[in-house]
């Protein structure tokens, strides 16, 4: 028979677990403890919690961006940064791809979570534990764009919990789209790469959008170590994340298996932005003039808009310019130095060896201003910035050469001679200005040619117009050496002291810049004021559109000059172009149709060349010679090696700086002068020249216009030219350079006052003299004569040949028989 059990025993063993005591107790002490931790945990947070709330969010896009430089037009010159390579960049304008690399590299739950990624933090302490050593991280983007947004660097688990707190108040406070583009434009993607763009720029030299979906993936994937896995320092390395982006991109289903593999098997293939601008030399100095109109402060922060004077097209010109004629000059037979060409084939061979390398070959550089406001246009300051990071163009300073004659000429103007002015053309001797040889006879290096012609008279114009030392040593001495220095001072060249006691100074010994050079000749154009000073920079905007800075032009031109002696001197550079040592400019280069001036520049021994010329809107200056002053090579004149540089860009220049004519000013007097005679013109004023042209006979007439001031003395009436009493009068009404019957004879002898006191309606004994009268509001267009009887010579009559001279080399002359 079964024994009964004892219910109290059976009623023990069937109450519920949940409802023992020492369950009830042991849950009661589980809670508590939970209550407690929940507490403690509370209090040992909250300090990190507070600290997380002080952040001001507003500043989390107050990054240090990269000014931005633009030429006048609007057009973008480079980048300034200040210790950073940063450019903005809104989100709608990356592609997709590059936000799916990112969110795959680096936060694939990216948009589940709202800032911090428990998940990932499970699975990353899996693998770190698995591994036996930290391989994974848990950062979300959102907590990295706190940690860089705020600086939160240290490697503590308290800044990861403070981290963790303000990455919340940001999924808080932004959408998930302006995360994204705040993390971007923020990130450091390695040396000088700020931001997306700036990494796009330095790895691809491309925008954001162009990226392809490889190129996307390397710069999300050197988001980790972005020093260590640079593709510039370390292509494995990129490579290597790069492919590990494109994997983690099929993984998450945004491209396939098959396209990642393609992916991953493409070279690494870069295209390094080289540097923050290609027109390093105004570049530069943008850079420096913005630290006169900024403070420190101001720079640091960056992010500026910085408008200035440039005209990239011009500058490109200079630039291009300036390389193919110098190739040409020392592709020249016989040239005796290094080509530049050479200097680079060596400079790559001692790459390799660890050899010296000869760094002189010929150098060069180019400056446009214009005229009015002295804004810098083209600024060319070497040949090669690698090579040469000294600006020419604005620091050298070298021989001033025959360019210093215009200064001699104005000061002689200023003082009461005119262009027409007769000044004596005879050999002179060295010891008159003391330049290479002591003794001998004063070369003319500056007539731009090895034939020198002396003639006995001529007008100052001539002289100046084909450069004639010994003529224009002869005015400064009238003119007095002091005047001539304080002219060129008033124009902007920076003549020192001790150069006022040389007479040296007469033929260019001084020193001077290119950039005083320019300034120097752009009152020429301008009725006799030029620039007060040259600058790059017109306008600073801040980040936020404001603008801090901005030139004002108005009342910055100085006087040089009085306008009568700008045009007088314009007049005689004109001419230089057409009929002077500058001719090759019309003849052999193509210089366009523009009413121009200018002036070659060749330094005793051949060691420098300039040339300066204008026209009403711009002057260009070019420069050529060794970094040790040195001959070129032997009659290396400036109208053969850096004169079609200037036409060049002079030609380049019409379409954007269409010149105007330059004409007389109002206070000037015009008047009509016999090109024969040199002096004032009669209506008797005509030469046969169909003898010449061996045609019938026919008259043209001899004379031009020169600009006076009211008061000068032209010198007298022409006495070459007479009217034959035994002939008719039927000619006299003729326009000049029109032809005529042969009824005017030239004769030696001319009355020079009137003989009778009553009508002579005829004007059968005196001369009818063309009265100086007002400039014209336009320059008449006068037709040149011919000039038809031998130029007198050394005393020689006008039967006998004159003679030429032979510039063998500066100093040394040899004369010959025609």
């Amino acid at each position: 028979m079964p024994r009964k059990r004892d219910k109290s025993q059976l009623s023990l063993f069937h109450v519920p677990i949940y409802k023992r005591v020492w369950f009830k107790r042991l849950v009661g002490a589980l809670i508590l403890l939970g209550v407690l931790g929940a507490l403690g945990t509370l209090i040992f947070l909250k300090p990190y919690y507070d600290r997380a709330q002080e952040f001001d969010l507003d500043e989390i896009d107050n990054v240090d961006l990269a000014s931005v430089i633009y030429d006048r037009r609007g057009v973008e010159v480079g980048l300034i940064f200040a210790d950073e390579n940063r450019e903005h960049i809104e989100i709608d304008d990356l592609p997709y791809h590059l936000v799916q690399a990112l969110v795959a590299a680096e936060d694939s739950r990216f948009y589940e979570h709202r800032g911090v990624d428990f998940m990932g933090i499970a699975r990353a302490a899996i693998l770190n534990f698995k591994a036996g050593a930290t391989t994974q991280g848990a950062s979300t983007i959102t907590q990295q764009l706190a940690r860089n947004a705020f600086d939160l660097r240290e490697r503590s688990i308290e800044r990861k919990l403070v981290e963790a707190f303000l990455a919340s108040r940001i999924e808080d406070e932004f959408t998930k789209s302006e995360i994204l583009e705040l993390y971007f434009n923020r990130v450091y993607f390695g040396p000088r790469a700020y931001g997306i763009r700036a990494a796009s720029r330095r790895y691809f030299s491309k925008e954001p959008a162009d990226l392809t979906i490889d190129e996307a993936a390397l710069l999300c994937g050197l988001v980790k170590a972005p020093n260590r896995l640079s593709p510039l320092r370390n292509p494995e390395g990129a490579i290597g994340t790069r492919n590990n982006v494109l994997r983690r991109m099929a993984v998450e289903g945004m491209i396939s298996e098959d396209e990642a593999k393609a992916l991953q098997e493409k070279p690494l293939t870069l295209n390094p932005e080289l540097a923050n601008t290609s027109h390093p030399y105004p570049y530069i100095e943008v850079r420096k003039q913005l630290e006169s109109v900024l403070t420190p402060e101001q720079l640091a922060t960056g992010g500026f808009k910085i408008y200035t004077t440039l005209d990239t097209k011009l500058q490109e010109v200079a630039e291009q310019s300036l390389i193919k004629r110098l190739a040409e000059v020392e592709a020249r037979r016989g040239y005796p130095h290094q080509t530049f060409a050479q200097y680079q084939a060596a400079e790559n061979r001692a790459q390799l060896t660890g050899g010296e390398v000869e760094r002189e070959y010929l150098q060069g550089a180019t400056l446009v201003i214009d005229n009015q406001s002295g804004g810098i246009l083209a600024m060319v300051g070497g040949r090669n910035y690698a090579d040469n990071k000294f600006n020419i163009a604005l620091w050298a300073r070298r021989r001033a050469g025959t360019g210093f004659l215009p200064f001699i000429y104005g000061a002689a103007f200023e003082r009461g001679m005119f262009p027409g002015t007769e000044v004596d053309d005879e050999p002179i001797d060295n010891k008159r200005v003391m330049v290479g040889d002591v003794v001998g006879i004063l070369g003319e290096w500056g007539a731009e040619s090895e034939e020198v012609f002396y003639e006995e008279k001529i007008p100052a114009r001539r002289a100046l117009v084909n450069s004639k030392i010994a003529a224009s040593v002869r005015i400064g001495e009238e003119v007095g050496l002091k005047n001539v220095v304080d002219f060129a001072r008033r124009a902007g060249v920076d003549v020192p002291k001790e150069m006022e006691n040389f007479p040296s100074t007469f033929v260019g010994q001084t020193e001077t810049t290119l950039a005083e050079y320019c300034r120097a000749y752009s009152f020429m154009a301008h009725g006799g004021k030029g620039p007060n000073q040259l600058h790059l920079v017109t306008r600073v905007l801040d980040r936020n559109g404001e603008e801090i800075y901005r030139r004002f032009d108005e009342d910055t031109s100085v006087e040089v000059t009085d306008p009568v002696t700008a045009f007088q001197l314009h007049s005689c550079l004109k001419e230089s172009l057409s009929q002077g040592t500058a001719a090759k400019a019309t003849t052999r280069y193509g210089l366009k149709e523009m009413d121009a001036g200018g002036q070659t520049s060749t330094a005793y021994g051949f060691t420098d060349n300039w040339f300066i010329g204008y026209n009403s809107r711009i002057t260009c200056g070019v420069w050529a010679g060794l970094n040790r002053p040195q001959s070129i090579y032997e009659g290396a004149f400036s109208s053969d090696t850096i004169l079609p540089v200037w036409v060049d860009v002079m030609n380049a220049s019409v379409e954007s700086y269409p010149p105007t004519p330059i004409f007389p000013p109002a206070e000037a007097m015009r008047v009509e002068i016999c090109r024969t005679s040199g002096k004032r013109a009669t209506d008797y004023c005509y030469e046969d020249v169909g003898m010449l042209e061996g045609t019938d006979s026919r008259l043209v007439r001899t004379t031009y216009f020169e600009y006076v001031r009211e008061g000068t003395d032209p010198g007298g009436l022409c006495d070459v030219h007479e009217r034959d009493p035994d002939l008719q009068p039927d000619n006299l009404q003729l326009q000049p350079g029109e032809a005529a019957a042969p009824t005017v004879t030239s004769r030696s002898v001319i009355p020079l006052a009137p003989v009778l006191t009553g009508l002579d309606p005829y004007s059968s004994v005196q001369s009818i003299v063309q009265e100086p009268e007002k400039a014209p509001e336009k320059e008449p267009e006068v037709r040149r004569a011919t000039v038809v009887r031998p130029v007198q010579v050394g005393g020689q009559t006008d039967d006998d040949p004159p003679f030429r001279v032979r510039l063998k080399g500066p100093g040394e002359l040899t004369f010959e028989d025609e």
